[in-house]
């Protein structure tokens, strides 16, 4: 039983037409997938900037209510410009913008990772439950002058700025490794 090349000569097309097409999907096939994995790349790079975007938002509005109550809290007299129901507009513009972006915030979370989406929700809703305590009327009378809202309120504040802040910088830290990330 021998071999004879001649008779095999039909198939060499045939090998070669399959060679090139196993070769060609194989290169087409590993360009996709750095080309799937740089969009993804690129789709969490931009979800944690609009995330800090979202974050800057929210402690330029929080120092900005803390200035409003540190100024009604903590002067002894009333200033028409700081009064109780100046405050209190500012505490539930802020209370509805935490509330606004709550949702803007998780849909770009869930593009990052799990551990973030985790961690936003969680800031959030410590956040939120801070709130409550912001919201708070502490009755107190200072110099003669009935005050809607105390340091306790203050303080609740000054800690919900402090979470957003924390959680801002655990994204700048992580910044530099998706940054990296994409351009590699």
């Amino acid at each position: 039983m021998g071999l004879d090349i001649s008779s095999l000569k039909d198939f060499f097309p045939f090998g070669s037409a399959m060679l090139g097409a196993i070769t060609g999907g194989c290169i087409t096939y590993s360009l996709s997938r750095i080309k799937e994995k740089k969009e993804i790349t690129k789709k969490q790079l931009e979800s944690l900037f609009e995330l800090q975007k979202i974050n800057y938002k929210l402690l330029s509005s929080f120092t900005d209510c803390l200035m409003i109550l540190d100024r009604y809290v903590l002067l002894p007299t009333k200033i028409e410009d700081y009064d109780g129901d100046k405050a209190a507009r500012r505490i539930v513009e802020c209370s509805n913008e935490l509330a606004d972006l709550y949702v803007a915030s998780l849909s770009h979370a869930v593009h990052i990772n799990k551990d973030i989406f985790k961690l936003v929700k969680q800031v959030h809703d410590d956040t939120r439950f801070l709130f409550v305590k912001i919201q708070k009327s502490n009755i107190n009378e200072v110099r003669g002058i009935v005050k809607t809202y105390s340091h306790e309120n203050r303080g609740a504040l000054s800690t919900a700025i402090s979470h957003i802040t924390l959680l801002q910088n655990t994204l700048m830290q992580m910044e530099a490794e998706y940054v990296n990330r994409y351009i590699q």
